[in-house]
């Protein structure tokens, strides 16, 4: 999980992934990677985006519906503004991140995701909102922006603001080298997804 995690994409696999997607460099991709509805605060991410698309038509928003299973096909919903796609297998989620321009996860309550994590470890932007949890990794060490209240204000301000949506964090690959090199955040990552320990 960590080496896999860690393996840095190239922009061939950015270039694919976008492709596959029928978006180009032109777009920027904000990616909503952990399901859709309350829990998860969707209807806000929503109405945030398209307040941002507003100010920025290259804006475009990926969405995952984690009911839908992942075989038949690479895409449920489209618009012109945003892209709904299945669950994802794990590789192809890390594909997603190295395509990503800023990734946002603002659930309502949160322990240490495994998508979090290795969204931070990819180096695309981090968009979280204002949790403890979120918190720690900001006092931990990570580079991401933290989300104030109220949410839709402050995420439309993120994602119009320059600096942040496209800009690569390159010392949060360094920060989760150094964790991985802690035995930390990936032992984390993998008691997580499968309850054991790395030895």
């Amino acid at each position: 999980m960590a080496e896999t995690a860690l393996t840095e994409r190239t922009d061939d696999v950015r270039a694919a992934v976008r492709a596959r997607l029928g978006l180009s460099e032109k777009h920027l991709l904000v990616l909503a990677p952990r399901g859709l509805g309350t829990v998860y605060r969707h209807d806000e991410v929503r109405h945030a985006f398209t307040a941002a698309h507003a100010a920025r038509p290259e804006l475009r928003l990926i969405e995952i519906d984690t009911t839908v299973g992942h075989a038949g096909r690479a895409v449920v919903h489209r618009t012109d503004e945003t892209l709904t796609l299945p669950r994802q297998p794990h590789d192809d989620l890390l594909d997603l991140f190295a395509a990503a321009d800023a990734v946002i996860s603002v659930p309502r309550a949160d322990q240490r995701s495994t998508t979090v994590l290795e969204a931070i470890a990819s180096g695309v932007p981090v968009l979280l909102n204002d949790l403890p949890v979120y918190r720690e990794l900001a006092d931990d060490g990570a580079s991401v922006t933290l989300l104030a209240e109220p949410l839709v204000e402050s995420l439309t301000h993120a994602l119009t603001s320059p600096g942040t949506v496209g800009v690569r964090v390159g010392a949060n690959r360094d920060w989760a080298r150094m964790k991985e090199d802690r035995h930390a955040l990936f032992d984390e990552i993998v008691q997580l997804c499968t309850g054991a320990i790395r030895h």
